[in-house]
């Protein structure tokens, strides 16, 4: 059996090389609040449509963050939706932060991570 092999990042904050499953116990910061998703990203995690991201924030029930791109591309900090995520969720079981982020390098294996 063939041990799973996790992607390597690298800590903006200090240039540490680590194993995307040790991340989140890095002391340098909380990757988490460095991480924005977009519309999609927010789907997937919290079971729902695209379309259905924008509409709640048109009717104020979810906040996107100040970091917007280009054409109005909204994204949201993973933190923060990860804890709406945990405080509404009942169909499927919570994610970890660690869970997480392996989630999203594997989604995501050109973006960085951090400061």
């Amino acid at each position: 059996m063939a041990l799973a092999t996790y992607p390597q990042v690298t800590c903006l904050d200090c240039g540490d090389q680590l194993a995307a499953t040790t991340l989140t116990a890095h002391q340098c910061h909380d990757p988490l609040t460095s991480i924005y998703l977009n519309a999609g990203d927010v789907a997937e995690l919290l079971h729902c449509s695209p379309k259905a991201i924008g509409r709640w924030v048109r009717e104020g029930k979810l906040h996107t963050d100040a970091n917007t791109r280009g054409g109005g591309h909204r994204r949201y900090q993973a933190r923060a939706i990860l804890d709406l995520r945990a405080e509404t969720e009942t169909t499927a079981p919570p994610i970890t932060d660690q869970e997480f982020v392996v989630w999203y390098v594997r989604r995501h294996p050109t973006r960085r991570i951090g400061g």
